[in-house]
């Protein structure tokens, strides 16, 4: 894949050789050298913007010639060449997304796509065509990016094979969020899907995705059962490594699932990501700067620290997470839930302090939430309704208005099945109506939001916190 050793240094050589000597594992002991010269396929030795999209063009007109029916007719490759430079391609993509390599991994992506839909397809052609939708949607062409995340689902049914197929099952399935709710339809398929078929290339990818589903629609006992076939394939099939490096990917996150059912007397203790999953200092240090484990801690440690109000400690993990500028931060679909999440923060810091700096950064998350609306993302509808309504609560003392935006933002989420957002603005909603003194209202909005938070989501220590805090005693 590379025309010179300068190239290689572009990615971590050593997960680099260990990715491709798995990929040719099966090519007749070659050396993963040899097998990238006779797959004839190159990368520049530095790979510019320019070269970036001058390759993407030419590959978007081939994909936009076709209809969907006509890309899954196309033959499929008889050339093992073909199958493997595709493998190793999408390889080299994860490997440089996860180290912040982002144009590299994009146009690995685009040579991957373009050889499925020109050289005939294969195995993990659903792979490539799924990356292409992310980098689509990271560049923010979100109806290219949807109709290839369709398209990915489908080649997946065509082409079943082994670890590849639970990637782009999580990743086409987040993607689509955006313009309609098919999680509850796949979400029975990915547990087996984890479970049955793994392989290391994949570890990490699926590892970030399934860890996303947590700030979306899935309860709690649902989010652990992904988490822990997602366990279960890393432990059968990275033994060699010790399983120790691709569990990072979900180690903050599965901690602080774990910590939203722990019933612990002091809420302090459930701020800190140490316990059964991760130990937090061990872990961080293990990161590099700016690493991508790094950035699962950081939102993380945001949210739960809002969840449990700490407000001070959320801002802290927030401003340290934007400060990054990571691509998963500012351009993937987590971008949604943490605009949403650092807004909350910055609203309530504001109603702290009354500093105007809150309050226009919290307008900034707003504003990304309402220009993502306006590209069809469903979920970006969801949140702003709940952002608008806060701004609302701290700029008016009309009550009646105040009730009908948050009314209005709870219906839509309990429309749509979110109870951890439900269960949010039901809380927030109370404490509005104790500082404004409607005791009755407050206890309506804070007994639904208490059901959410234990039954319906399942965070039992959110619950208990509630209980416990004395905020909610006057009612």
């Amino acid at each position: 894949l590379f025309r010179a050793k300068s190239a290689e240094k572009e990615i971590n050589s050593l997960a680099l050789e260990i990715e491709v000597g798995i990929a040719c594992r099966d090519l007749d002991g070659k050396t993963s050298k040899k097998v990238l010269k006779e797959l004839d396929i190159h990368i520049p030795r530095v790979v510019t913007p320019w070269l970036l999209f001058r390759k993407l063009r030419k590959v978007r007109k081939i994909i936009d010639k076709k209809t969907d029916e006509e890309i899954l007719n196309i033959p499929i490759s008889t050339d093992s060449k073909i199958s493997t430079g595709t493998r190793l391609l999408n390889l080299v993509c994860g490997n440089s997304w996860v180290r912040k390599k982002v144009i590299l991994g994009a146009y690995a992506t685009v040579l991957a796509a373009e050889a499925s839909v020109k050289d005939g397809l294969s195995p993990f052609s659903s792979l490539a065509i799924c990356q292409m939708s992310l980098v689509e949607e990271m560049l923010g062409n979100s109806d290219r990016a949807y109709r290839l995340a369709e398209l990915s689902l489908k080649l997946i049914e065509k082409f079943p094979c082994k670890g590849d197929g639970c990637v782009v099952h999580v990743n086409a399935t987040l993607l689509s969020m955006y313009r309609k709710n098919i999680l509850q339809d796949c979400l029975t398929q990915i547990p087996k899907k984890l479970d049955d078929a793994f392989e290391v290339g994949d570890a990490i990818h699926v590892g970030y995705s399934v860890s996303l589903f947590i700030f979306f629609r899935f309860s709690i006992s649902e989010h652990l059962q992904l988490l822990e076939g997602y366990i279960r394939g890393i432990h059968r099939e990275l033994s060699f490594f010790g399983g120790s490096f691709s569990l990072m990917c979900i180690q903050p996150t599965m901690q602080m699932v774990l910590n939203l059912r722990n019933e612990l007397e002091d809420s302090d203790d459930l701020i800190i990501l140490t316990g059964e999953a991760m130990n937090d200092e061990d872990f961080l240090k293990q990161c590099v700067e700016e690493d991508a484990y790094l950035i699962m801690r950081l939102i993380c440690m945001m949210f739960i620290c809002l969840i449990f109000g700490r407000y001070k400690e959320a801002e802290e993990a927030g401003c340290e997470l934007l400060r990054t500028n990571h691509p998963l931060v500012a351009k993937t679909y987590a971008a949604t839930p943490i605009n949403f999440i650092f807004g909350l923060v910055m609203y309530k810091r504001y109603d702290v302090t009354k500093e105007r700096r809150y309050i226009r950064r919290a307008r900034k998350c707003k504003k990304f939430l309402v220009r993502e609306e306006a590209s069809g993302n469903l979920n970006a509808r969801l949140l702003s309704s709940v952002l608008k309504a806060e701004e609302l609560s701290l700029k008016s003392s009309d009550v009646l208005d105040i009730r009908k935006a948050y009314d209005a933002a709870i219906e839509i989420l309990a429309t749509e099945n979110m109870p951890l957002y439900e269960a949010i603005a039901n809380e927030y909603a109370a404490r509005i109506f104790i500082k404004h003194g409607y005791s009755t209202e407050a206890r309506q909005y804070f007994d639904r939001a208490k059901d959410l938070y234990k039954n319906k989501w399942g965070a039992t220590a959110v619950y208990k916190y509630l209980v416990d805090s004395g905020d909610f005693d006057e009612i």
